[in-house]
């Protein structure tokens, strides 16, 4: 995994948000973190920032996408599942280099399924604590 300098928190949980969000700044003050309240607006901010025109197709912008995506699955409006499918038809977007930790209230086993089609990093039942968040990114040997 390249070095991670863009983390995107996309919950409509205000406490779990402000929870990862802390504590990513605990492990790493040089990181970019932004906070997105539903999947609309993670996918606008993608679209207006970090994609830009030539001709009639798309280009990626360099370094705009973030590396590291904590994602709630159940939000109102466009949930999770939505979010990761309109995120994988991006231009510019590789799998490869942008992870996802899933943030749910169901147990793993409820959302194996649909969550094994996508990159995913990890997984941690709500509610959010700085340990599980600490666990996740230990397993995987992230450095923040």
């Amino acid at each position: 995994m390249p070095n991670i300098n863009k983390v995107f928190i996309i919950d409509d949980d205000t406490i779990s948000s402000f929870i990862a969000q802390s504590t990513i700044e605990q492990m790493s003050n040089k990181l970019e973190t932004i906070i997105f309240e539903n999947s609309r607006q993670a996918l606008d901010y993608l679209q207006e920032n970090c994609l830009s025109a030539s001709g009639d197709t798309q280009v990626p912008v360099q370094d705009c996408f973030p590396q590291l995506i904590f994602l709630d699955l159940k939000m109102p409006g466009m949930d999770g599942y939505e979010f990761l499918a309109e995120l994988n038809k991006m231009p510019g977007v590789q799998p490869k280099h942008t992870s996802v930790i899933i943030l749910s209230s169901s147990p793993y086993y409820r959302e194996r399924e649909k969550i094994d089609e996508f990159n995913f990093l990890g997984y941690i039942e709500k509610p959010v604590t700085q340990r599980k968040i600490q666990d996740v990114l230990d397993i995987k040997q992230l450095v923040l």
